[in-house]
């Protein structure tokens, strides 16, 4: 049963304490039942600056706690405004009606007194009359009546969504959210289908089918099963972006079981509801998708059939001062405004994009020009080479590119830029193109304008995106122009030669011994347990902390794993370790799991409130004082209280405060089993998954060959091949090297399941 909250009505005079959107106020309200009035210190959580009037009356709902400073204070979790009786409270209320200023406020009062309000509201014409204030005509107190009838409605409204949501899990602002959404029916239309609160952020399905059940619904209903399809394919984490109906059908036996279900009546449900869409196979076999991810998919097949359309204007690349082979390629890739240019490590693939940018800045001028990449590290990378190569592009991430606002609704990110919109820039050059998932391709070619020439460049030999679907893949098969290098043209050593060998699946080797200068490079330390590989790990770290070089252990070396939890080597439990060798005399708080100096991670797109002190650059993209964070940043834990940890952050710099609740990010079980354990969003970082290192790049590299059954089920060619190539001085493998042979047998990338090849195959062919 969700537990019931606590009710205190008590008058707002000031906030003592404000920061980001929780607030200490100093009250006064009836304690204990005494019936006598005494100072009472609220907390509240989620409220705006402003969003309280002093001297007006609240109900607060939530629970009294003791804080060690604070003393006793009441911690609220949600409150509304009470209709006031005394006279200061009175006008206060009545003065936020549209056309009541204080003048007519007071008028009120002293025509009326206590029943100002509902006189007002009630008969609008009397109120107007009755007040003679210059400028109150009735129309005016017609308006504020409406108003003020509203608010009765909403303050009951509030108190059954309160009374509905309380204790059942959900985020601080539902409620609000819902009656915003809903109005006054928000409470009836929820309890009637508690499946709509799934519009919400961070309400998942679990919460809200929960919900359903303990209000008697009927566990078979088919309206149910339509909504449990719906959720077994929205939460696969597979990457595909339709579905085989075995599969889906398997999902729904997971919350229906026995006779009663039904798999083809659900899925039409579902599909006549949008939340799934339905494709046919040339088999006539059908798949399903989330009707989101199938619209995504089918705006990239419309736009890209668009750009075909479009008559490229790229620069000649016959006078570029690069090979030839490189120059055929080139040329293979840039025959259409929208054009791929990949290749491996060591190719000159970066070096040859650099001197397409320099000619399109000679002819047509900076402003023409933008360079992204998917993660602030690629960012970064990207910009630096390019600096070397003489063009002075600051590479931005695709998000800051396009201009992330906010997370919507249904838990889709919104950006500034897209067809209404759209980037000013006329040649877009995209770096680590290999990591966008469908629905960033989708947004990233809605905010292309007509003409727009675009350059996706990257190697699909890499790991497939983290989201759903493989475009970079699918649009080459769709016979959109690609260049791709092969031919090696700088000796990077052992670590190019065995990447070469991983794309070609053939078995590669490690050096018997390191010698950087004659490009030996890439090193296997046995270990035949994980309790060796760990002690290898750690007698690696102490080696290079004690040789004097400039290599920082931490912050210049990255631990590359391939499981978050469940295993010895996960990267749960080596960040256990790694943390008490590499940071042991960190500042520590009671209860927060972050030391100073710390090495963190973020495992989710998110906005975060900027700290007080940060630089003031930091404010430059700030919405409502946040930023934006996106999946995968590190940063340096710089500060850490109980429930609150602060971290910096570069590309661009950025300090930034994290709120600690008591589970990890909003997840519940069963929801979101990859949130930390750490009660936000971030974890530690000096162990990584290969997917989050995507896009950036370390002087060392260490790679753990892991054996476990959930290793097995994740390594294949692309994960050992984007691992070792993060390398960019050294790499170690720290296992068998058999461990990392029988990798090379299996493929990610090829079993995702889309079909955007068929629609642009579908589209050229019409």
């Amino acid at each position: 049963m969700a537990t019931k909250l606590e009710e205190i009505t008590a008058t707002f005079r000031h906030e003592r304490i404000r920061w980001d959107t929780t607030a200490i106020l100093d009250c006064e309200g009836k304690v204990n039942g005494s019936g006598l009035i005494d100072d009472i210190t609220v907390k509240v959580v989620d409220s705006e600056p402003d969003e309280l009037t002093p001297y007006l009356t609240y109900r607060f709902y939530g629970r009294w706690t003791k804080h060690p400073r604070h003393g006793r204070q009441f911690v609220a979790k949600t409150f509304i405004k009470m209709q006031p009786h005394g006279p200061a409270g009175t006008m206060r209320y009545l003065g936020q009606a549209p056309g009541v200023g204080q003048r007519t406020a007071k008028a009120l009062w002293d025509a009326f007194g206590g029943e100002a309000v509902r006189i007002l509201r009630e008969h609008p014409d009397v109120a107007a009359a009755k007040a003679d204030v210059q400028g109150f005509t009735t129309s005016k107190a017609k308006a504020a009546a409406a108003y003020l009838e509203n608010e009765r409605a909403l303050e009951g409204c509030t108190i059954d969504m309160i009374d509905l949501l309380g204790g059942r899990g959900f985020r601080k602002t539902t409620a609000k959210r819902a009656i915003a959404l809903f109005g006054n029916r928000a409470a009836e239309l929820i309890r009637r289908n508690p499946y709509l609160l799934q519009k919400f952020p961070g309400s998942g399905f679990m919460r809200p089918d929960k919900m359903f059940l303990e209000f008697g619904g009927d566990p078979t209903r088919l309206k149910r099963q339509a909504y449990c399809m719906a959720y077994a394919v929205q939460s696969n984490t597979d990457g595909h972006t339709w579905h085989g109906m075995r599969d889906v059908e398997g999902g729904l036996r997971k919350f229906v079981g026995g006779s009663k279900v039904l798999p083809v009546k659900a899925a039409k449900l579902a599909i006549r509801g949008k939340l799934l869409a339905v494709r046919r196979d040339a088999q006539n076999r059908p798949w399903l998708a989330d009707a989101t991810k199938a619209e995504n998919e089918q705006y990239i097949a419309d736009a890209v059939a668009s750009m075909r359309q479009d008559a490229p204007h790229w620069p000649s690349v016959a006078s570029l001062d690069v090979s030839d082979h490189q120059r055929e390629e080139l040329f293979n890739a840039l025959t259409g405004t929208l054009s791929i240019f990949g290749g491996g490590p060591g190719t000159g693939k970066t070096y040859s994009l650099a001197r397409v940018i320099g000619k399109v800045i000679d002819r047509h001028g900076d402003g023409a020009v933008t360079i992204a990449a998917p993660t602030g590290k690629a960012a970064v990378r990207i910009t630096e080479v390019m600096q070397g190569y003489g063009v002075n592009q600051r590479a931005m991430t695709i998000h800051g590119l396009l201009g992330v606002e906010q997370q919507s609704e249904g838990g889709v990110w919104s950006f500034r830029h897209d067809e209404a919109n759209p980037l000013d820039q006329s040649y877009l050059f995209i770096d680590e193109s290999s990591m966008i998932d469908t629905d960033l391709m989708a947004s990233l070619l809605r905010a292309c304008a007509p003409g727009t020439h675009l350059l996706l460049v990257g190697d699909t030999n890499q790991l497939p995106p983290v989201g759903h679907g493989a475009p970079l893949r699918d649009l080459i098969k769709a016979g959109v122009p690609y260049g791709e290098l092969t031919e090696i043209r700088r000796n990077s050593g052992s670590i190019v030669t065995a990447c070469h060998k991983i794309r070609a699946n053939q078995k590669f080797q490690a050096d018997a011994t390191l010698d950087l200068k004659a490009g030996q490079n890439l090193a296997n330390r046995r270990a035949t347990s994980p309790q060796k590989a760990v002690a290898s790990v750690l007698d690696l770290l102490q080696r290079i902390k004690s040789n004097g070089s400039d290599t920082d252990p931490v912050w210049d070396c990255q631990i590359l794993c391939a499981v978050n939890r469940n295993a010895e080597l996960s990267r749960g439990k080596l960040n256990e370790v790694l943390q008490g060798e590499l940071n042991p005399a960190g500042k520590r708080a009671p209860g927060n799991p972050f030391r100073v100096g710390d090495k963190v991670v973020n495992t989710k797109n998110g906005f975060f409130p900027i700290d007080d002190d940060a630089p003031q650059d930091a404010n430059k993209d700030a919405l409502d004082g946040k930023v934006f964070v996106a999946n995968g940043e590190l940063g340096r834990v710089v500060g850490v209280q109980e429930k609150l940890t602060t971290v910096s952050l570069d590309s661009p710099k950025r300090l930034i405060k994290i709120p600690r609740g008591k589970g990890g990010d909003d997840g519940e079980e069963g929801e979101d089993k990859k949130a930390p354990a750490t009660g936000c969003s971030w974890d530690l970082g000096y162990a990584l998954s290969v997917h989050k290192s995507q896009g950036s790049e370390w002087s060392v590299i260490i790679v753990m060959l892991d054996e476990s059954p959930g290793a097995r089920m994740v390594c294949s060619r692309e994960w050992i091949y984007t691992a070792i190539s993060r390398a960019k001085k050294v790499c170690f493998l720290v296992g068998k090297m058999t461990t990392a042979h029988d990798m090379l047998g299996r493929v990610a990338l090829g079993r995702r399941k889309t079909f955007l090849v068929e629609q642009l195959q579908q589209q050229t062919k019409g």
